[in-house]
């Protein structure tokens, strides 16, 4: 896992909340640690499970993916059934087609850094 400080500015101060992205499938059990937004990476799904934790902690289990929506984590997806199949290496290609940006949308108080709401968002190309 990695941990960062995000720095947002607006024209008065700056508001330092720290951020805990979770490089592995996130279950909960980071959540509420005392960051002010937990969100997973690892799944490329995105999940309906965003909530803000009694303590400020925003947070979300998987953000999804943003790239080609008709392959398999934005590759072809015969070139992944050819590499489960054949258990040999391959070129991925990236996937044609439409493609999407997922993410969320998080809105920090700033007096004390502390997430007020956490928004999915999902743009379509």
């Amino acid at each position: 896992m990695l941990l960062r400080i995000v720095i947002w500015r607006n024209s008065e101060r700056r508001l330092r909340a720290p951020l805990l992205r979770a490089e592995e499938p996130t279950d909960g059990q980071e959540a509420g640690v005392g960051d002010h937004a937990v969100v997973g990476t690892h799944r490329h799904v995105q999940t309906a499970d965003e909530r803000v934790l009694p303590g400020g902690t925003a947070y979300i289990t998987d953000l999804g993916l943003t790239g080609p929506t008709d392959g398999v984590i934005g590759v072809d997806r015969d070139q992944i059934i050819q590499r489960f199949l054949n258990q040999m290496p391959i070129r991925f290609e990236t996937a044609k087609g439409p493609a999407a940006l997922q993410g969320v949308v998080i809105v920090v108080e700033p007096e004390t850094g502390r997430a007020t709401s956490i928004r999915r968002l999902r743009v379509a190309a």
